[in-house]
Order: C-alpha cells, then sequence, then structure tokens
C-alpha cells in the first residue's frame, strides 16, 4: 500500500510529461558547404514542429527562402518532408552561372555565397525566429577554405 501511494504520484506527473510534444528550435543547412555551378544542390530543414500531421499518412511541406550575391531578391522554394513524421525537410535548387533567376534556378556566380532562410513560427517561447545557412559557389581551380571561415 505505502508503495502504491509513493508510485501513483510520479506516474500522474511523468506520463504527461512523455507524452508531451515539445517545441523545438528548427535547424537549416545545406548538403555541401561548397557548392558547383549549374548543379541542383539540396536544402534541409529539421524542424519537429512542422511536422503538422494535418493529413495523416502524407508527408507536409512548406516554403524557404534562398538567394545569392548575384541574386539577391532570390526566391522561395518548397522544402517537403522527407518521410511521414520524420520532421526532415528536404529542397532542392538549381544554381547557374547564367540567365534569370526563377521557380527553382537561382542564379549565382562562382565565388558568390548562397543563402537560405527558415523562418521557425514555432519558438518554444512562442516567438518567432529567422534562421539562416550559407553556402559557396565553388570557384574552380581555387582553395575556398577561406571563404567557408568568413561564413562561419
Amino acid at each position: 500500500m505505502n508503495l502504491l501511494v509513493l508510485i501513483l504520484p510520479l506516474l500522474i506527473f511523468t506520463i504527461p510529461v512523455a507524452f508531451a510534444e515539445p517545441s523545438n528550435i528548427g535547424t537549416i543547412y545545406w548538403k555541401q558547404e561548397i557548392i558547383s555551378s549549374n548543379s541542383f544542390v539540396d536544402i534541409y530543414v529539421h524542424d519537429n514542429d512542422m511536422n503538422k500531421k494535418e493529413y495523416p499518412n502524407f508527408a507536409d511541406k512548406f516554403t524557404i527562402s534562398v538567394w545569392s550575391d548575384s541574386s539577391p531578391d532570390g526566391l522561395e522554394i518548397q522544402v517537403v518532408e522527407t518521410g511521414v513524421y520524420s520532421g526532415i525537410f528536404k529542397g532542392r535548387v538549381f544554381i547557374a552561372d547564367s540567365g534569370d533567376t526563377a521557380k527553382n534556378r537561382l542564379v549565382s556566380m562562382p565565388g558568390d555565397t548562397v543563402y537560405a532562410k527558415y523562418v521557425d513560427f514555432t519558438m518554444p517561447d512562442g516567438s518567432t525566429s529567422n534562421i539562416f545557412s550559407a553556402a559557396i559557389v565553388k570557384i574552380s581551380g581555387q582553395n575556398m577554405n577561406s571563404l567557408l571561415d568568413q561564413i562561419d
């Protein structure tokens, strides 16, 4: 009986905490820190809070902003959840060294910094936060480590 008196209050407190969905801070990152011109590059957002579960058995999706030094207005691209309830979202953008920025095509010259921004609307304190990531477009035949150090 005494054991039950000790265990029951612990269960009442522990069970709701164990099944609560905590808010977390999302992250955004490029698959590579050094990217090549005229190729596709993947961008990832990891945020379990964006796993909305509004449509069971379907992956969620939303948009993020990408831009570069050569295309400061950039564009919005869609990121799609990599699996149902995974909380990991993937987008893809084509890095072009000529032409116009449109759809999923971002004009970026060698040596440009390419940026991505994700707005996390589900911060633990109820606020929003702009979360950024950057990568460098490779200059052929050059060591890009010094440019990477500048964006870190």
